[in-house]
């Protein structure tokens, strides 16, 4: 059952990633949108399954076999949790807003008593990864705060990418 679940797993994001990444460029936000954005030879979105392939052999080529799996998480839920930061943020900023322009409050609203613990806890798990553990206690083999770099550095990549379309 769990070799069933992996092989699911793996067609799953083999047909619903590349097709993600062809949307994204479609809407021009990665770089060579027309690239990215062909379904030239066989009517698939070829290029961004290839990208994914690329991805995947460098991950599993690049990172320590015993660390691959921890850090490829860490690398994944660190920019998310930026954007949820964000997200809360942005919720307060539409809010004010709203509230200066003379709108009426959205008929679609979440607590503050719900958004504050949430923000909270989404800056403590961005600040928490940055102080270091003590001897002995670390998941990885090289610097504990590797992936909020890497994480971190996506991010801006991605920002910069982006800007230059």
């Amino acid at each position: 059952m769990v070799v069933m679940s992996c092989f699911g797993n793996i067609i799953a994001v083999t047909i619903g990633q590349p097709r993600m990444l062809r949307e994204v460029a479609r809407q021009g936000l990665l770089p060579y949108p027309r690239f990215f954005a062909s379904t030239k030879p066989f009517g698939t979105p070829l290029a961004p399954v290839g990208l994914k392939y690329l991805l995947t052999v460098l991950a599993i080529v690049a990172l320590p076999a015993q660390d691959a799996f921890n850090f490829l998480v860490d690398v994944v839920s660190y920019p998310n949790q930026v954007f949820h930061a964000a997200t809360a943020i942005g919720l307060w900023l539409l809010r004010r807003r709203r509230m200066l322009a003379g709108f009426a409050p959205s008929k679609y609203r979440a607590s503050v008593l719900v958004i504050s613990p949430y923000f909270l806890s989404m800056l403590f798990l961005l600040v928490m990864p940055w102080i270091p553990p003590e001897d002995g206690h670390s998941d990885a083999s090289f610097w504990y705060a590797t992936y909020c770099v890497v994480g971190l550095g996506v991010l801006a990549a991605s920002a910069l990418l982006i800007k230059g379309n």
